[in-house]
């Protein structure tokens, strides 16, 4: 992804995209929670729930992202 304007926001996305999310909810009590913070699968398969996550292998396509944000926001694209 690439940002090249803010006024009017102007965002680039490579054809092939995915979005990695972390194996772990953000918890600010518990800033050292590596699992909360990086996306890499090499460390995040190592968190107790990497395999029972919402979001399967913790990464979505495009696509999915697309669809997720225009139900969530009622986005026409």
């Amino acid at each position: 992804m690439l940002v090249t304007d803010f006024n009017p926001l102007t965002i680039w996305l490579w054809d092939e995209n995915y979005i990695r999310f972390s194996a772990e909810d953000y918890d600010e009590n518990n800033i050292k929670n590596l699992f909360a913070h990086l996306t890499n699968n090499s460390i995040a398969k190592y968190s107790e729930n990497f395999s029972t996550s919402k979001i399967e292998g913790n990464m979505w396509e495009l696509p999915t992202l697309i669809d997720y944000l225009q139900v969530k926001f009622e986005l026409i694209m």
